[in-house]
């Protein structure tokens, strides 16, 4: 991967390439600037192993910390659109995965 997003409107507006620029600018940067893609791609392979690789110390949750999150994040909800408040609006995992936990 060298580039990425989470919504390409059909046609460019507000400031934002199409979904055919999009694909267009992909097309000519892997004819044009392949090799520089490729250090791109190992950059970014050399970064993600060395985050799976490093050991980091584990925090143990209590109860009242979670239950403390558990409301942070319930005052982050937007109960009119859904998910948080502001952007993005995708669900986030971790949050999730507290309130699971404090339940």
């Amino acid at each position: 991967p060298f580039w990425g997003g989470t919504y390409f409107p059909r046609e460019p507006r507000y400031g934002r390439p199409g979904f055919i620029q999009v694909m267009e600018a992909v097309d000519k940067a892997w004819r044009d600037k392949r090799a520089s893609l490729h250090q791109s791609a190992d950059g970014l392979t050399s970064h993600v192993e060395a985050r799976l690789s490093a050991t980091h110390a584990k925090a143990l949750l209590d109860r009242d910390t979670l239950s403390d999150l558990a409301g942070r994040i319930g005052g982050m909800v937007d109960r009119d659109r859904g998910g948080l408040a502001g952007a993005p609006k995708f669900p986030n995992a971790p949050f999730m995965q507290t309130l699971w936990l404090s339940w």
